[in-house]
């Protein structure tokens, strides 16, 4: 490394003497910049909001504002769906929208299983099987295929972002800078799919942001943006996420341009779709009595009927009462539900969001009259339930007039405007260090994104796998940084080696707060090398273990010296180095470059 760094720099240097004797290589750069000759466009920052049942792309533009793009029928989100056919994919729309009103044609002649007859297949909410390591789709028992391969969550996603963003980004470069969010409670496996989804669909994933923190820098932006200058006394917002797929809730405080997360809660399991499958499932269990017949026993019509319990839960914050048609088995019925019926088939799952925000201003040392603003984020959070419940614990600061909510951002694509200010923010201090050019913004916009400051905490603990004394065979989480910790962070631990001459030591990390280390989340894994022979058992060794500002992992580990070594340098250099080696996949590996030209050969049309 070292040679190589040596060897760049007299070629630098070379470069400059150039330029400063003749002259002509800096003219010519002049003459570029006044536009007298060929310039490539600076692509726009890009953040997108991947969503469980939709999403939003946003670029931060030249007059330094997020602007949010329209899809082909100028809708400000696009339905999070693919159409899997045996041999192409395509852009789709969730809950078999697709399907023709009249589907009685379909009940008859309907694949039980799979999709080899080549009927397509609109698959929606496979962000929620990030949450998983792997797995495939499967209809009936039978693997879904395409292009002669199973079905992953990861391909949808890929294919998904593909037909997406060349949708709504139109010809910008592919090498535009793309922040992508992600829920805060997705530990560190369905991050790394996130980001691996976006990289297989071309694009250049800078960094992932939580949902939360970026609608909270949405409203920075915004709030402050009419006059260019920061609100300078301290204050403190809930944002309150109730996505599709996922609930968030984060406290933050902010005084001018910080912005610093307080504390931060989430369940990955809990979300507006939840809602709509209640409904659907209420509605199904009414067909059955009456026609005895379960809709939900067919792919098709189970679509049909989530698809139209959606409509319903839509039409139900604006008016009390909404009709639910069914089809299915032949027959066709018609079903109402008052919101009072809704509400009450729901509560439970708003109780849960509610708990889950006491518990976040408890953990944050905070009464509800301590929040100055309630920033309500997401599609299901404009239920007329949820406002009233919001009411209920934070009065009028949860209902803003007019005035006040025309700082807000608009709940439905606050995230993604977000996203698209942190891109920027990343760009413009990547051009301050001379790592890359500054955004073509005005300066006054520059120097704002570059003092913007943004400090989240941990979403969860942080563990190190440890064998259980009492019972062999069985691996506990040992836990070394507990979650809600301010990034970034760092502990310090020493171990033992468990065998004598050890020639190395193997270190894992899990994410989570289970005891046992199987039900953790795998967040890294470590060979540490370079020990002398001859150690003793248990000889100790110190380990650094680090989260970055992005709650990403690091570690460096050390061997202490016995006494005497160094002689008198024993004092200030009392720990010889080892070599640790992350033992995990690097981004564009073998895998992800087999995955893109799939994805090329199943989508050569994104649309």
């Amino acid at each position: 490394m070292t040679a190589e760094a040596d060897s760049s720099r007299p070629a630098d240097r070379s470069h400059g003497a150039n330029d400063a004797g003749g002259g002509g290589r800096q003219r010519h750069r002049r003459r570029n910049r006044r536009g007298n000759g060929p310039r490539r466009p600076r692509p726009l920052p890009v953040g997108i909001d991947f969503g469980t049942d939709s999403s939003s792309l946003a670029d931060f533009g030249p007059d330094g504002a997020p602007h949010v793009q329209p899809n082909a029928r100028g809708e400000l989100r696009t339905a999070s769906a693919v159409n899997v056919s045996p041999n192409c994919l395509t852009l789709g729309t969730p809950f078999g929208d697709d399907q023709d009103a009249d589907e009685t044609q379909f009940e008859g002649d309907e694949p039980e299983s799979g999709n080899a007859e080549g009927c397509p297949i609109s698959m929606a909410g496979f962000k929620r099987m990030y949450q998983d390591s792997g797995g495939t789709f499967q209809r009936g028992g039978a693997a879904i295929t395409a292009g002669g391969g199973p079905v992953t969550p990861k391909l949808l996603g890929a294919a998904f972002l593909r037909g997406f963003t060349r949708e709504t980004a139109g010809n910008r470069p592919e090498d535009a800078p793309v922040v992508m969010t992600v829920p805060h409670a997705f530990t560190r496996t369905p991050r790394d799919a996130v980001r691996a989804a976006g990289r297989i669909a071309g694009l250049n994933v800078a960094e992932t942001l939580s949902e939360t923190s970026a609608a909270a820098l949405a409203w920075l932006w915004k709030d402050t943006a009419a006059d260019g200058q920061a609100v300078g006394r301290t204050r403190h917002a809930l944002i309150y996420d109730l996505g599709a797929g996922t609930f968030d809730a984060a406290i933050v405080r902010t005084r001018r341009n910080e912005l610093h997360v307080v504390a931060a809660e989430g369940d990955p399991h809990l979300g507006g779709r939840d809602w709509t499958e209640t409904l659907a499932e209420d509605v199904a269990e009414r067909f059955r009595e009456k026609h005895d017949h379960n809709p939900f026993t067919r792919w098709r019509a189970r679509q049909r009927l989530l698809g139209q319990c959606e409509r319903a839960k839509l039409r139900l914050s604006q008016r009390p009462v909404s009709d639910v048609p069914v089809i299915a088995a032949g027959r066709q019925d018609v079903f109402e539900v008052t919101r009072d019926r809704f509400e009450g088939l729901t509560q439970d799952l708003l109780r849960r969001t509610r708990d889950l925000t006491e518990f976040l201003l408890e953990n944050a040392g905070l009464e509800p009259e301590d929040l100055d603003v309630i920033l309500p984020v997401g599609g299901a959070a404009a239920m007329p339930a949820v406002r009233r419940m919001l009411g209920e614990l934070f009065g009028p600061r949860a209902t803003p007039d007019h005035a006040a909510r025309k700082a807000f951002p608009d709940p439905r694509t606050a995230v993604a405007e977000g996203a698209a200010v942190y891109a920027a923010m990343l760009r413009a201090t990547a051009g301050a260090n001379g790592d890359g050019p500054p955004p073509d913004v005005p300066a006054r916009v520059r120097r704002r994104l570059r003092a913007i400051t943004l400090e989240e905490v941990s979403a969860h603990s942080v563990g190190v796998e440890i064998e259980d004394a009492n019972v062999p065979g069985r691996r506990l989480n040992h836990v070394v940084l507990p979650r809600g910790v301010r990034l970034p962070t760092a502990v310090q631990m020493t171990f033992g080696t468990t065998v004598a001459d050890a020639e190395g030591i193997r270190l894992r990390l899990v994410e989570g707060e289970r005891p046992e280390a199987a039900d953790c989340d795998r967040l890294g894994e470590y060979r540490i090398t370079g020990l002398p022979p001859g150690l003793p058992v248990r000889s100790p060794v110190t380990v650094h273990i680090s989260l970055d500002e992005r709650n990403a992992p690091h570690v460096t580990a050390h061997r202490a010296l016995a006494p005497g070594t160094n002689g008198a340098q024993r004092a200030h250099h009392n720990l010889a180095p080892l070599t640790v080696e992350p033992l995990r996949l690097a981004p564009g590996s073998k895998e992800e470059a087999e995955a893109r030209n799939r994805l090329a050969r199943l989508m050569p049309h994104p649309r």
